[in-house]
């Protein structure tokens, strides 16, 4: 048998998770589309489409294997790389800028030891 032992959360700390929640659940409907082991990927095949971009005899293994399996020209599983990702940029920031926000808000609370303004802040319902 197994017992579960469950710690309190502070106040901050539960806060800190709320946010945290929040802000994955914001991004949650768009990166459902893709496997985790896709998105992965994504920083490094953006930096191998931009690198290709500058010098078209950059190294790009893992362009290279998607391109081929996929059955697409290179340079346009390039141009769809860089599209994607400045389609996803934008969305991205703003979320990480939410949080970071309220992350500093938490902070200015505990510094000033106001729990109820901690207890208050959440996630802000509007979407960009």
């Amino acid at each position: 048998m197994k017992i579960k032992v469950t710690q309190k959360l502070s106040p901050a700390e539960a806060a800190l998770q709320r946010i945290n929640a929040a802000s994955e659940a914001a991004l949650a409907e768009l990166r459902r589309q893709y496997p985790q082991y896709e998105i992965d990927t994504w920083p490094q095949q953006e930096a191998e489409a931009r690198a290709w971009q500058t010098d078209n005899n950059a190294h790009t293994p893992t362009l290279d294997g998607i391109a081929a399996r996929r059955g697409i020209a290179f340079d346009e599983l390039v141009r769809r790389v860089i599209a994607n990702a400045e389609a996803y940029r934008p969305i991205v920031t703003d979320v990480i800028g939410k949080r970071q926000r309220l992350e500093d808000q938490i902070r200015a609370a505990v510094d000033a030891g106001d729990a109820e303004a901690i207890r208050a802040i959440s996630w802000p319902e509007e979407v960009s």
